[in-house]
């Protein structure tokens, strides 16, 4: 009974889960299943010729298979049996039960004969229509319903199970191996347990045999075996077909699958479904048509067909009737031809190397029909066509000739010429006035009906036609000529092709090429049609040399010349004169060069340098120029104080040292106690002891700033003066108040003249020994050693320019020398 369900997908057990199950595992990697190779694209090919198999050559004419023998896929096989009995030689009786399978290695079909009228359990070859005996069958333990397919990994025929002869008949889990005429027993570490009529196939995905099902005396079996490194390894999954035994079971060379229809379930029902397994998943398929339920069938895959063939078997009370079945791409085809095979069950499949198809022999035929011994071929019908020529320009007269592969003779040939004409025969000679495509079809027949056909498109062309323009074709070099070519007729879609002597050539209907140098050069347009027919036009180039170049007036522009270290200058050449296209080759004093028209350079250290460049025009004069470039160190400070003791308060000595930078420098000093100065070397006296903040500011010519603070605590000593006694006692009580006053003003007054005479005055050369003196590190202003100069927001005050400008001992002589 046909189940309908839709495939389904599920994830088998991992080579790792084998694994974990006990059995041995491949080292290698699981095989990647290889998909479809895509069908060839040619561009610029009609449909006809790619349909045909043909393809651009190297010159871009166009080539087709086997001197113009258009490809098969146009092609309809037709199939069918024919009875090979009479011309089978040797001694094959008529057996059932047994195994049959094509050894490639060999060359030959290996037999494994089951039982047979007389008790018998033999294995038999078979090659180009003989049987023989073969070697070493004592060795194998005699059984039916065994388990045998060729394994292509390990290069050797490999049987499994099946049931003793009894009595009692007993299932067996043995594997044995049949190579080069000989059986060898194998001891793989794990098998499958004993059972009868399970169904083994090449897996062409993962490159291993799979065994499914199968009867163990007492019920049918629905796991899944693996033999793969000459080991069994169970590899049944969570969703596996129902359990059986007598299925048919092929690996599908076209879909890279296995395929299972049919069997015997546990409750001796006769089963009709279809299944696949692919990288150990099994999924249930749901055909449209499929054959009606079955088991015990004979089938194979045929590699003609490219496709698995069933045949026979026995339904629930009856056998099946002799139309054979084919499955390809999911779906089943019926194939009722005449002859065919007696309707049998247990009959022996496998594929025939001599005639390319597939041998067939024995079986049962039920009560009063008893064993066969008989041989049939089912063969494949392919019909083959050329045309000589395939295409070409009218009037085309072509020689048409067929050809077939398999059949039986003797054949009849018919010809549709696809101009409304036909002809029989194998070899027809047509002509066709007029271009155009002729669908040809050729049908051949052989004496049993069965029908194969070949159909192709014969191509008559018009010539392809040609316009093309280039222009200009003089000017002075270098010059570029524009290019423009059209067609027309011949077989679209066209290609375009631009070649020259003047250089490499251009592709596509319309593009530019440049005439570098003066010269007379060729100049051809080609355009091809997608037959690769061409057509040409000539054109010729003339290219004069150019008039002398004007001298170059080469100069330099920098974004800055002078700065600190490191100095990033940024150059440009200005030229004037001379036809373009410069090259510029730079030198900038520092050891570095450069071939760029606007480069950069930085210089880390100070110090004069010389940038220099040379341009050149291509065939023209050359010019130079130079500009130099000035580093110095960046501006810095260092400050101290020298503290003294005074009668009128602490007097303290500010010094302000700068070095580096670009002088003159101007200086702005804040005290901390709301006073200042603008001088280098201040001296300012605090009147209340306390701890105050000393800040200078220094500006140099450049406008680079650099700025130091000082934390000094001063101590004031106190007052001791006091007013003559004489002057006391004389005036009085009443007026010793404003004496005293008058007193104090006075002195107060003398104080003041004596601070603004100290100020003017030329720095002491040191203070006493009792003197205090704190100086601090440089400090320097700006975002860094390498970057530029950080300006202030603001400006100090204007610096002195007068006699008391503080640089140098007159603050306008010689600038200090940098510390």
């Amino acid at each position: 009974m046909l189940l309908p369900l839709a495939p389904l997908a599920v994830h088998a057990p991992t080579r790792e889960a084998r694994a974990a199950r006990g059995g041995p595992v491949d080292p290698s990697p699981e095989p990647e299943r290889s998909p479809a190779a895509p069908p060839p694209i040619h561009t610029f090919l009609p449909s006809s010729l790619r349909a045909a198999g043909c393809d651009l050559g190297p010159e871009s004419g166009v080539v087709c298979p086997s001197s113009g023998a258009l490809g098969p896929g146009a092609a309809r096989n037709g199939s069918g049996w024919v009875n090979i009995t009479p011309s089978v030689l040797g001694r094959f009786p008529p057996a059932v039960d047994g195994g049959l399978v094509y050894d490639p290695t060999s060359g030959y079909d290996v037999d494994f004969l089951g039982t047979n009228p007389y008790g018998g359990y033999l294995t038999e070859t078979y090659s180009n229509g003989t049987w023989s005996g073969a070697g070493g069958s004592s060795a194998l333990v005699a059984r039916a319903f065994p388990s045998f397919a060729w394994d292509p990994a390990t290069g050797t025929d490999i049987l499994f199970g099946g049931e003793s002869p009894g009595p009692p008949a007993l299932a067996l889990n043995d594997t044995w191996s049949f190579s080069g005429g000989r059986w060898a027993e194998l001891t793989p570490t794990h098998a499958p347990a004993p059972r009868y009529g399970a169904s083994l196939a090449w897996d062409p995905t993962d490159n291993e045999l799979v065994l499914f099902g199968g009867n163990n005396g007492s019920a049918s079996l629905a796991d899944t075996w693996a033999f793969t490194n000459w080991s069994w390894v169970n590899v049944t999954g969570t969703f596996a077909p129902p359990a059986r035994w007598g299925g048919a079971m092929v690996g599908d060379l076209a879909d890279r699958e296995i395929v299972l229809f049919g069997g015997l379930n546990a409750s001796g029902t006769v089963l009709g479904d279809t299944w696949t397994y692919a990288r150990g998943q099994w999924a249930q398929l749901n055909p449209a048509e499929s054959p009606p339920a079955r088991t015990q069938a004979s089938y194979t895959y045929d590699p003609a067909l490219g496709s698995f063939l069933l045949f026979g078997g026995n339904r629930t009370s009856s056998l099946a009737p002799g139309a054979a079945w084919t499955f390809s791409g999911g779906q089943w085809n019926s194939t009722a031809t005449s002859p065919q095979p007696s309707a049998r069950v247990f009959g022996q499949m496998a594929p025939d190397p001599a005639g390319q198809d597939v041998l067939m022999l024995g079986g049962y035929g039920g009560p009063g029909v008893g064993w066969f011994n008989d041989s049939w071929e089912y063969y494949t019908l392919r019909v083959t066509a050329t045309a000589t020529p395939p295409y070409g320009e009218g009037p085309l007269n072509v020689s048409l000739v067929g050809g077939e592969i398999g059949g039986q003779a003797p054949l009849s040939y018919h010809w549709s010429l696809g101009d409304g004409g036909s002809a029989t025969g194998p070899i027809v000679n047509r002509s066709y006035p007029s271009p155009g495509v002729y669908p040809i079809q050729l049908t051949g027949t052989d004496v049993y009906g069965v029908q194969g056909s070949y159909s192709f498109d014969l191509i008559e062309r018009a010539p392809i036609e040609e316009g093309a323009t280039a222009t200009p074709l003089l000017g002075i070099a270098p010059f570029v000529v524009h290019t423009t070519v059209i067609a027309a007729v011949g077989e679209p879609p066209y290609t375009f092709h631009w070649a020259s002597s003047a250089g490499p050539a251009v592709e596509g209907a319309n593009g530019s090429i440049t005439f570098p140098l003066p010269g007379v050069y060729d100049l051809e347009a080609w355009a091809n049609d997608s037959w690769g027919y061409s057509r040409n036009q000539s054109f010729i180039v003339t290219a004069l040399s150019p008039p002398p170049l004007p001298a170059l007036n080469v100069s330099i522009a920098a974004n800055q010349t002078t700065g600190d270290a490191p100095l990033l200058v940024q150059f440009h050449a200005g030229v004037a004169g001379g036809g373009g296209g410069y090259h510029s080759y730079w030198e900038f004093g520092n050891g570095a060069t450069s071939t760029s028209s606007a480069p950069s350079a930085v210089y880390d250290a100070p110090g004069d340098y010389r940038a220099s460049v040379v341009v050149a025009a291509p065939g023209g004069p050359t010019g130079n120029a130079e500009l130099p470039i000035s580093v110095v160190p960046g501006l810095s400070i260092q400050v101290g104080y020298t503290e003294s003791v005074s009668a009128t308060g602490a007097s303290v000595l500010f010094t302000c040292n700068a070095s580096g930078g670009v002088p003159p420098d101007r200086f702005l000093w804040q005290f901390g106690d709301g006073e200042g100065a603008d001088v280098a070397d201040p001296v300012h006296v605090f009147s209340a002891t306390g701890t105050y903040l000393a800040h200078v500011q220094v500006l140099d010519a450049r406008g680079d700033i650099a700025v130091q603070s000082l934390n000094l605590t001063v101590h004031v000593p106190a007052a001791t003066a006091s007013p003559p006694p004489s002057v006391l006692t004389a005036v009085g009580t009443a007026i010793a108040p404003l004496l005293l006053a008058g007193t104090f003003g006075l002195i107060a007054g003398a104080g003041i003249v004596w601070m603004f005479h100290r100020r003017l005055s030329p720095r002491p050369p040191g203070g006493p020994p009792s003197a205090r003196v704190q100086g601090l590190t440089p400090v320097r202003s700006g975002p860094g050693p390498r970057g530029p100069r950080a300006r202030g927001s603001s400006g100090p005050p204007t610096r002195p320019t007068g006699p008391g400008s503080p640089r140098g001992e007159s603050r306008l002589g010689p600038r200090r020398p940098d510390s």
